[in-house]
Parts: C-alpha cells; structure tokens; sequence
C-alpha cells in the first residue's frame, strides 16, 4: 500500500490539488451553504478526473511497464484497485476539509430548514459519486486511447457539455450535477440521486474495463505510449 500510495500521490499531485481548492474558492463567492455544492461538485469531478488519468499511465512515464506487465492479473487487479481507493478517499478527505474554506471565507446564511450538517454530508457525498465516475472515466480514455493529453481533451469537452444549459434537454437521470430544488423558494439544493447513482454504475463498468485494458500486452511502439515507456519489447 505504501508503493501505491507514493505512485498516486507524488508531492505536485497534492500540491496543484490544493491550489484548484484556494481558487474555487476565491473566483465562486457563495452567500448561502445551499450553495456550495452548485458550486463545489462540477469542478471537483474536473479535478478528479485530472488527478486520476496517470493512475496507470505512470507505470509508462516512469518506464516500469516492462517489469509491470509481468505481474500476476491479480496482484494488477489490486494494484489498480488500491489506486483508485487512495485516489478517492484523498479526493474525499480534500473536499471534507476545503468545503469548510467556502464558511471561512464568506459566511454564509442558512435559510434552508436543513441542518448545516446535513448539507455538509449530501454535499460531500455527491461530490464522492462525480469523482468516481469523472476520474475513472478519464482514466479509462487515458488507458483506452493510450495517451494522457487526448484523454485529459476527452473529459474536459464532456465536463464543459455536462456544465452548460445545453444539458436541460437530457432526461433528468443523464445530469451527473442535477439538483433538485433548483426553484424551490426555500433555496434548499439537494442532490438528485438517481442520476448519480446511474454515473456510479456505469463507473463501475468502466473499472472492470480497465482490468482487462491493464492485463492486455502494452503496444510499445502505440504513438503517446512510446514516448514514455520502454520501447524494446
């Protein structure tokens, strides 16, 4: 797990991590906790989805595919498993800790009738639901498409369809960021579970995916793999 760990989480991933969170927080001012997660969930699942794309790219990066492919498919499956967990429970704990920058910085009124406590645990559980499904998607075209910039280009155009209005003409079980609520004159936003719940299935097809993209030979001469990896087979 310490292995795991230090590959997921290299010092500048937890660095520019943390800068996106300042600055959320500093260009999106809220004035009530409804707020913060119309806010806080579309761009945290951008960052996870960033964050999550060299999970197993890296092994190429740092030419240890060689030595990696070579592996037992279950010690790859764990491997790739215990990746994916460190990566959301960071991602997690991150937004369990910054959500709290959003009070500090501008105080926001709660109007809504709901407790505070409870607007804290819905909102860090929808932004748990669209990091998974962002960053294993991402991490899926990484390693589906072999190369990092074209799998990173894939994920940001879907994030900027799934922000826009242009996703009102989708059924509501198609929105991963759908709040209910939205012109309710209480102002209370809450998540709509079902299409999240939808997105985490579909997430997890994709996972099952990926261990069999994983235990498939590497293509060293694939252009955008080549580059980083070991080129003699």
């Amino acid at each position: 797990m310490k292995y795991e760990a230090k590959i997921t989480l290299p010092f500048y991933k937890v660095i520019y991590s943390m800068l996106f969170m300042v600055i959320i927080i500093l260009v999106r001012p809220i004035s009530s906790y409804s707020e913060i997660i119309s806010v806080l969930e579309s761009s945290v699942a951008l960052l996870a989805g960033v964050f999550m794309a060299d999970n197993y790219y890296m092994e190429y990066m740092n030419d240890r595919i060689s030595t990696y492919y070579l592996f037992p498919f279950k010690k790859k499956c764990i491997s790739l498993l215990k990746r994916i967990i460190i990566s959301q429970v960071y991602l997690i704990a991150l937004i369990a800790v910054f959500y709290w920058g959003f009070v500090l910085m501008y105080h926001p009124t709660n109007y809504s009738g709901v407790s505070i406590a409870m607007l804290y645990i819905q909102c860090v559980c929808a932004c748990a639901t669209s990091m998974f499904f962002m960053g294993i998607l991402c991490f899926t075209a990484t390693n589906l498409l072999r190369n990092i910039g074209i799998g990173i280009g894939c994920l940001f155009l879907l994030w900027l369809f799934l922000t826009s209005s242009i996703t009102r003409i989708l059924p509501q079980l198609l929105q991963p960021f759908k709040l209910s609520g939205e012109v309710v004159q209480d102002g209370f936003l809450t998540p709509y579970w079902p299409s999240r719940i939808l997105y985490v299935v579909v997430a997890i097809g994709l996972l099952f995916l990926n261990l069999y993209l994983v235990n498939k030979q590497p293509d060293y001469n694939k252009k955008g793999w080549c580059k980083h990896g070991n080129k003699g087979k």
